[in-house]
């Protein structure tokens, strides 16, 4: 197995992801990341996961598709990163610059052959992710406050605020750590500030606290979540549902909260099991879903044996489907803005309210009609 980690430069003045087509970075940075590994698959042969810091992956997909083996990108997600997707110009104009620096970053990477034989998983709670919508619990009018009123910071939704941690080790030393979270990194506000967001402090504790370098976040089901940061909407009258909304200009202090809450569920992360691995255990398969309208869309399951099952789905995925996991198996983890991401997998119980995620969201991702699931493995 190798692992990999490395910097990505970006210049001044490229295009920003996640807001509009008009939003360029204000200074050049290298403050994004590119973090991987590589091994040899029972199923697929050899295989790559590559975690970017990025909205999508977009055309590194294709770039390396040309390569030997499989290629598995997973995107943080990240508003304030340049735009990798062609196929989405209303968030962002396509830079393909910032492309070749992400495809120079990964290629250029120093690679160390490494050899764990145990993971250990360590388990976080952050108070600091909300669910984004009105649809909860339902009503008529919580129905059309879905449809025509955005987002809003429902604390009633219960949803998965937990980190995961997987650390990768031999008997000596830890060797790469692999982190899983579901939460729309969004908490630095619309600014042309090139930043990684909550996953850099997230990322930083990691490194400080198991003394690694190449740490994977695998983005989770965030496509209704996103940090609970909120102001009033008419300053002089009651706090309401209707007189309560996202911030979308936070304050330094707020960040920095947000950044300290990551570092501290670090730090006071439990452990919670160890296990034995074996590389030649790992499995990297190809599957397949159908959507309605007889669409088929593929995707890759990568399973290391008693530790965990990792779905890597091409979509933006709604949280009710991570709750819905959660409920069968506490050892399978979908992640979400892998590969080619197309856009937004809202839930059937979504449906009815409507609202962005379902159709709103539908002409900024290129699309004609909503992502359902027809059936799946």
């Amino acid at each position: 197995m190798e692992i990999f980690s490395s910097r990505v430069a970006i210049r001044a003045g490229e295009p920003l992801g996640g807001s509009d087509p008009d939003r360029v970075s204000s200074e050049a940075s290298d403050e994004l990341e590119v973090n991987g590994i590589s091994f040899s698959a029972q199923d697929l042969g050899e295989v790559h996961i590559t975690a970017v810091d990025a909205l999508y992956a977009g055309s590194l997909t294709s770039r390396f598709s040309r390569d030997q083996g499989h290629h598995l990108f997973a995107a943080s997600h990240t508003h304030y990163a340049p735009m990798l997707d062609p196929d989405k110009p209303l968030i962002g104009r396509y830079s393909n610059t910032a492309v070749d620096a992400f495809e120079e970053a990964i290629r250029s990477s120093q690679r160390k052959t490494i050899t764990p034989t145990k993971c250990r998983i360590y388990f976080a709670q952050v108070p600091c992710t909300v669910y984004r919508r009105f649809d909860f619990p339902d009503s008529l009018v919580n129905r059309y406050l879905t449809r025509y009123c955005g987002f809003y910071p429902n604390i009633e939704r219960e949803i998965d605020s937990s980190i995961r941690i997987f650390e990768f080790c031999d008997d000596t030393k830890s060797q790469f750590v692999m982190v899983y979270h579901a939460c729309h990194p969004v908490a630095g506000g619309l600014s042309n500030k090139v930043s990684t967001d909550f996953v850099g402090p997230l990322r930083d504790a990691i490194r400080a606290r198991f003394g690694v370098s190449t740490v994977l976040f695998l983005q989770g089901c965030a496509a209704d979540i996103r940090p609970n940061l909120a102001k009033k909407r008419v300053e002089w009258l009651p706090k309401s549902r209707l007189n309560w909304r996202f911030d979308w200009r936070p304050d330094a202090i707020s960040l920095q909260r947000v950044a300290e809450h990551y570092r501290e569920a670090v730090v006071n992360a439990r452990l919670s099991v160890e296990l034995p691995m074996n590389e030649s255990e790992l499995k990297a398969a190809p599957s397949s879903m159908r959507l309605t309208g007889e669409r088929t869309v593929n995707y890759t399951v990568f399973t290391i044996p008693r530790i965990g099952e990792f779905v890597f789905l091409p979509f933006e995925v709604s949280h009710l489907y991570q709750l819905d996991s959660a409920r069968q198996t506490d050892s399978r983890f979908l992640v979400s803005c892998s590969n080619n991401t197309l856009g937004y997998l809202s839930h059937p119980t979504q449906h009815r309210a409507a609202g962005y995620e379902v159709d709103g969201s539908l002409r900024f991702m290129g699309l004609q009609s909503r992502l359902e699931i027809g059936s799946w493995n």
